[in-house]
């Protein structure tokens, strides 16, 4: 019996392969993406939002808007006050969190260092985009993805420098500074047994 969320994600990818793929896209590039933004489609923001796309600053947004209770990580302190600073009234919580992990030496690549790493966890109530039909969703995701995401654009048909484009840029989709390895990941973990347009 399939699921609700196994639904929306068969629905979802036949979308993309009538919308997304003729324009260059493999489907997992995509697919993947939303199902780890989604809590595996289980998560989805209002109707269509698989993407976790926040109203934008700078563009006119018409559309719905949908409020909800999420989560930035930071490990730059500059960044991470100017964030505190302009987002202070929706903040709900900050965790500070600081660990010790071991690199290897810039001298001596052979040894290892320890390096301490400091996280910044904001809890906070941001404003979300919206849209009632499949096909209006991803085409506003595909018109960000080429605005501002140029890295993970120019590699839209290769799922993982895709989702490392999609941080290693001017623009990051995420803050989590895992987040391209966990995209990766996943996409690894489903590839060989069910990776969209194996078969073709």
């Amino acid at each position: 019996m399939v699921t609700p969320a196994e639904a929306k994600r068969n629905q979802l990818l036949a979308t993309i392969e009538s919308v997304a793929v003729p324009k260059g896209y493999h489907p997992a590039s995509i697919l993947i993406h939303s199902e780890h933004e989604s809590g595996r489609f289980e998560k989805i923001i209002g109707w269509n939002n698989f993407w976790g796309i926040k109203v934008p600053k700078k563009r006119e947004w018409k559309g719905i808007v949908v409020p909800v209770i999420t989560h930035e990580v930071f490990t730059n302190n500059f960044h991470f006050v100017k964030f505190l600073n302009k987002k202070l009234p929706d903040i709900i919580e900050v965790r500070y969190n600081e660990r010790v992990e071991m690199v290897p030496n810039i001298d001596k690549p052979e040894e290892k260092r320890a390096r301490k790493v400091r996280t910044w966890t904001v809890k906070l109530t941001d404003s979300f985009c919206d849209w009632p039909r499949e096909k209006a969703a991803l085409e506003w995701y595909m018109d960000l993805i080429e605005r501002l995401y140029p890295n993970a654009y120019d590699n839209r048909n290769n799922p993982p420098e895709f989702f490392k484009g999609l941080v290693n840029g001017t623009r990051k989709w995420a803050t989590d500074p895992n987040y391209a390895d966990k995209l990766i990941a996943l996409y690894e973990s489903v590839k060989d047994k069910e990776e969209p347009g194996a078969n073709a």
